[in-house]
């Protein structure tokens, strides 16, 4: 994430005014006495290891670019942006304390009011799942950079992880304000938007999303779920189907679309997406219980036990597959195993089992 704010351009940024202090270092010193001139060229010293330090930097040499920067340091302890390069270098190899503790300090010392500090400290602690500490750093970045769009976007994806979706909503809003074809933005706002059972918001941001970004299958996929669930089936297929095109491996998109399948009563059409699904990703129980369904379906109830038996092993707590075991059973006359499963699902959080295991305990 970082690298969509610091790139190349950004650290040569940092060399071009160095280069300018540079020049006027040089003309100013001539003017001076022995130990002003002696502190320009220890500043001229630091700011040519800093210059070094960046073209290591943009070369991808991060080690050495930092070793070049701590020489820097030592020459003048104070150089803001060596601190903040240095941290740079070492959140790309992955050091983030070392990393943080440099955006600290180049907080502290920096006095040009410079968001990017913080928004890189807000990254690292998006890692770290510091979910609080992000937020409190992406709010410092857009205080002093009310245009940075992408702190207003990551504040927003962390309120909707805390399933606070007008707070999301109301991020996604300034981001897109400031960044008008910002797909991402729309996507998520969408989901937001979804989730607050604001369908036809949703499909609106969806389709933004989209007209932004052709080429990104998850977006199509995304938007087949509000297509599916406004009842849209046949858009929703097409969606799904357009979301594979783009990712031939998207098991998530084989999987609903069978669901979708499924729900237009093409059982054996189902049943092959999700073996699509299963292929592309075997550990994926979500499909093999979703297979097992549409067999069940088709009275194919061996072959659909087989599958919430690979669901279970998968996934022990997934309460669904003991639900639909328990009806398979049922089916084959396997009535202390079906009665077993519904009790099984019961404790998992799923009431229906308690219902059914009860009908068969009064029914005999």
């Amino acid at each position: 994430m970082i690298k969509h704010w610091l790139g190349n351009s950004f650290l040569s940024l940092f060399f071009v005014m160095s280069f300018f202090a540079m020049t006027i270092s040089c003309n100013f010193v001539s003017a001076q006495d022995n130990i002003i001139k002696i502190k320009a060229e220890e500043t001229q010293k630091a700011e040519k290891l800093y210059n070094e330090g960046v073209e290591l930097f943009q070369k991808q040499q991060m080690q050495e670019a930092i070793l070049k920067f701590d020489e820097a340091l030592k020459e003048k302890s104070t150089l803001s942006k060596a601190y903040f390069s240095r941290g740079a270098a070492k959140k790309d190899l992955n050091k983030d304390a070392e990393a943080i503790a440099d955006f600290t300090k180049y907080i502290e010392l920096d006095s040009t009011n410079d968001d990017m500090g913080y928004y890189l400290r807000a990254q690292i602690y998006v890692s770290q799942d510091k979910y609080d500490l992000a937020i409190a750093d992406y709010t410092k970045t857009v205080e002093r950079n009310a245009k940075n769009y992408k702190a207003y976007y990551y504040r927003g994806m962390i309120r909707f992880e805390k399933l606070q979706y007008e707070e999301a909503i109301a991020d996604y809003d300034k981001s897109i304000a400031i960044q008008p074809d910002f797909a991402y933005a729309f996507n998520d706002r969408a989901g937001c938007k979804r989730a607050l059972n604001d369908l036809e918001g949703s499909l609106k941001d969806y389709d933004e999303a989209i007209k932004h970004d052709l080429n990104s299958a998850f977006l199509y996929n995304n938007r087949a779920s509000v297509k599916r669930k406004m009842d849209d089936l046949e858009g929703a297929l097409a969606d799904y189907t357009k979301a594979i095109e783009l990712k031939a491996d998207f098991f998530v998109a084989f999987n609903n679309r069978g669901a979708t399948k499924h729900d237009l009563k093409d059982y054996q059409g189902a049943i092959d997406d999700f073996t699509k699904a299963i292929e592309n990703n075997p550990k994926y129980s979500y499909a093999y219980n979703n297979r097992g369904n549409s067999k069940y379906k088709l009275k194919q109830y061996t072959g659909a036990i087989a599958d919430y038996d690979q669901a279970i092993a998968l996934n022990p707590d997934y309460g669904y597959a003991f639900l639909s075991r328990g009806n398979c059973k049922e089916m084959i006359r396997d009535v202390k195993g079906s009665v077993a499963d519904w009790k099984k699902a019961a404790l998992l959080g799923i009431d229906a089992g308690t219902s059914y295991a009860k009908r068969y305990s009064d029914e005999n």
